[in-house]
């Protein structure tokens, strides 16, 4: 930890993608790589892009128009499902560990179609095209997306499958200095090895087949932490961390005098955080 904290900060960075007019991207769900410099080493996760995935902004009355791709190959138990969206009775054991779909919290949109459909499921290897309109009476202001395929939702989600949303505020309905103050996005991530190697674990198909060959959450500084027997010595090197914009301990340089927009979103599966400024 000491040496963690000896470490010089680097400056906040962010990546975004504004939709403007018809303006269409692509956005590949797909392993990416965590490094967690506060125990050492990284861990490979699922993400949009990156962890977090970009900050996607629109205006009201735009819409959120891409391509899902689901880049990963396929998973732990994808045949451990009843139904389509994974429903099952075992409180220790997540199915559909990648297959997924994207929710947003905050958006005025509908639930249906190619909308902010939950219940839509996107396997391994497959695309499907969303179209997420932002009514027009839509009121400014800053939101999040995530997978949510129902029972992988805290596995993806809280392993780092969620981003930004940013609805700008129409000109002329906040007072100027607001209206042109400069922003600074940033995406909480609760970062929680321990717990995810347990949501791993507990990815099993019907006959027993493990998790283990995707090689999610195992620490490359520290193979030898396995899912299925989580020792001691993780626990007592995983307190809760968190993230800002994929980067630890980050610092932000501003100019003196000079007023910022701070936009603030988490996402975790679990734990409340208090904020100081």
């Amino acid at each position: 930890m000491e040496a963690f904290l000896a470490l010089p900060q680097e400056e906040l960075t962010w990546n975004s993608f504004s939709f403007v007019g018809s303006k269409t991207m692509d956005m590949d769900f797909k392993v990416v790589e965590l490094a967690t410099p506060f125990i050492g080493g990284s861990y490979m996760t699922r993400g949009f892009e990156e962890v977090p995935g970009l900050v996607l902004r629109v205006k009201p009355g735009g819409s959120l128009k891409f391509r899902l791709n689901n880049k990963l190959e396929a998973g732990p138990g994808e045949s451990g499902c009843n139904g389509t969206v994974g429903l099952f009775s075992s409180p220790t054991m997540t199915c559909k560990s990648n297959s997924t779909n994207i929710h947003t919290h905050g958006l005025h949109s509908s639930p249906e179609g190619n909308e902010d459909n939950v219940f839509l499921s996107i396997a391994p290897g497959e695309s499907r095209d969303y179209d997420i309109k932002v009514p027009e009476f839509h009121m400014g202001g800053t939101h999040w997306y995530h997978s949510h395929l129902h029972h992988s939702t805290a596995l993806q989600a809280g392993g780092g499958g969620h981003g930004m949303i940013v609805v700008e505020d129409p000109k002329g309905s906040l007072p100027a200095m607001v209206q042109d103050m400069p922003e600074i996005p940033m995406m909480l991530s609760l970062v929680q090895p321990v717990l995810m190697m347990q949501l791993e674990q507990w990815a099993l198909t019907p006959d027993g087949v493990s998790a283990d060959g995707q090689q999610l959450w195992i620490n490359s500084a520290y193979p030898e932490w396995r899912r299925a027997n989580t020792p001691d010595e993780i626990a007592a090197r995983d307190p809760i961390w968190i993230a800002v914009n994929g980067q630890y301990r980050p610092k932000v340089s501003i100019k003196e005098g000079q007023w910022h927009r701070l936009r603030i979103a988490k996402a975790a599966p679990e734990w409340h955080t208090t904020l100081f400024l």
